[in-house]
């Protein structure tokens, strides 16, 4: 954690010596409001959390204080259980949770699932609309919520968000039949997902938006601007945040609402033919990827999370204390 302090220190320290020069005048040290639009199982509840409560209280929190902190804010959505599953239901956040938290941080936002704009749910996808896609959004509330601002989301490989849905265990979240993750079969979990949208048995709005294509929250008047690029979350969420005045939202590892289960699983154990099947119900992700990051494998490069704990699996990855981040085990994944 104190390595993560430090590189957010001097963040903001370069930030400023950038806008104290004679281009402070230009544009991009200019202040223009940011606003967080919650793709879903992107951490846009960690993203919420951090923003709510500030770096100032969030970074003196362990893992477990974070949890606690999302159920006192969002209520108890169902703990993660190995064999039944974690029940997902929308649940308006806590009044009190947030009137304590915005005291205590005067820069405090209101991101996402934490939105009062967006609790209700929609009339074309029936989930929250902090989970819909602005497009989707009634025409009155999308304008006055998002016009004028400038919209960031994180942007999530679909085969590594596919795993960690998974693992994740919710059943009305990102949910698979149960009896798959009681082998910790992700491969026939996700084929068999894959297959269900495409012959229409499964909607793309079932398990609260978790399978609409990422590319729906960037396309309309009012979608997606800036995308962060997930990969290398929480590092280049925090510098984006940096670089626009609000390193107070800024996410340490500590605060990481990760996930747990079937550990040893990852995208590198989904065999073609299913990566095939995500590739072409996720193309326009994938393109999307290519435009914005360079990431242009179409979904052939098995990734994890290596800044996030917990998301790269142990039979091909170990966690180093000092960097803080996962390193791979041998030099054939170095190139992945």
């Amino acid at each position: 954690m104190e390595i993560g302090i430090l590189r957010i220190g001097f963040l903001i320290f370069i930030r400023l010596v950038l806008c104290f020069t004679k281009e402070a005048e230009s544009e991009s040290c200019q202040t223009e409001e940011l606003l967080f639009l919650h793709i879903p199982y992107n951490f846009g509840y960690t993203v919420g959390l951090a923003a709510l409560y500030g770096h100032s209280v969030t970074s003196a929190w362990s893992v477990a204080e974070a949890w606690d902190h999302s159920r006192k804010l969002f209520g108890d959505k169902g703990a993660q259980e190995e064999k039944d599953g974690a029940v997902w239901f929308h649940n308006h956040p806590s009044a009190t949770a947030v009137k304590a938290a915005m005291e205590a941080n005067p820069e405090a936002k209101l991101w996402g699932g934490v939105a009062p704009e967006l609790q209700e749910l929609s009339d074309v996808t029936g989930c929250p609309l902090y989970f819909t896609p602005p497009k989707y959004w009634p025409k009155d509330l999308a304008q006055s919520y998002l016009s004028g601002k400038k919209v960031f989301g994180i942007l999530r490989n679909p085969l590594e968000r596919l795993v960690a849905m998974f693992r994740g265990g919710y059943s009305e979240y990102g949910s698979f039949p149960p009896h798959f993750r009681e082998s910790c079969d992700v491969n026939g979990a996700i084929k068999w997902l894959m297959q269900s949208l495409m012959n229409g048995t499964v909607s793309k709005y079932a398990s609260q938006c978790t399978f609409i294509p990422q590319v729906e929250f960037f396309e309309g008047p009012f979608g997606v601007q800036i995308a962060v690029d997930n990969l290398h979350f929480p590092e280049s969420l925090n510098r984006m945040l940096v670089y626009n005045d609000l390193g107070q939202a800024v996410v340490e590892q500590n605060v990481i609402l990760q996930i747990a289960g079937c550990d040893n699983i990852w995208a590198g154990d989904i065999d073609e033919e299913t990566k095939s099947l995500v590739y072409e119900y996720f193309q326009a992700d994938f393109d999307l990827l290519c435009q914005r990051f360079g990431y242009c494998d179409k979904g052939t490069r098995a990734t994890c999370l290596v800044q996030v704990p917990g998301m790269c699996p142990p039979k091909n990855f170990t966690w180093h204390q000092t960097l803080k981040r996962y390193v791979p085990l041998t030099k054939e994944l170095e190139s992945e």
